[in-house]
């Protein structure tokens, strides 16, 4: 008797994420640190395609959807007495 196989549900891969260090936008140059990669507008990183880089922020095209990445901005650095 033969036997059937379920074949198992297809799994989603879980979406990419993005981690932006560092942006550096000058009236001759625009780079960012995305993911430990130095990246320029046009290049791709972790599938995502790097549209814009603004002065504190990078857009980028991932699945489709358009995704903006802010650095962090911090207020001051406060040490334990």
């Amino acid at each position: 008797e033969p036997t059937a196989y379920k074949s198992a549900p297809a799994k989603t891969a879980p979406a990419p994420t993005f981690k932006l260090s560092y942006v550096l936008a000058s009236a001759d140059r625009k780079y960012a640190i995305i993911n430990g990669k130095k990246v320029e507008e046009g290049d791709t990183v972790s599938g995502a395609k790097v549209v814009a880089i603004g002065q504190h922020s990078v857009e980028l095209i991932s699945r489709g959807a358009r995704k903006r990445l802010s650095l962090n901005s911090v207020k001051g650095i406060q040490r334990k007495q």
